[in-house]
């Protein structure tokens, strides 16, 4: 991801400080991304979504190693790789 957006990436590890909506503004002011991973133990809704979430993330990159040619593979990688540059942010190829 680092060499894909040109920016510096760091991490912090905080045990449900996500809970707290003023740390994730304090990061998004810090012109970061916050990546949150559901608590899924008191909820039986998110847990089944998070697992959809999951299942569709495979399938989608068995249909684009699988689905395709190599040709268009690497035709949808290079396009994926423009559009991250004119959005001026990552954009997964996933």
């Amino acid at each position: 991801m680092a060499l894909l957006t040109g920016r510096n990436i760091w991490t912090i590890r905080a045990d449900a400080g996500y809970s707290s909506t003023y740390i994730i503004e304090d990061i998004k002011a810090a012109d970061s991304i916050p990546f949150i991973d559901i608590n899924t133990r008191q909820s039986k809704l998110l847990k089944k979504l998070k697992n959809a979430g999951v299942k569709l993330q495979k399938l989608s990159k068995k249909a684009i190693k699988k689905g395709l040619s190599s040709e268009e593979r690497k035709a949808w990688i290079k396009d994926t790789k423009q559009y991250s540059i004119n959005a001026g942010k990552f954009i997964s190829y996933d």
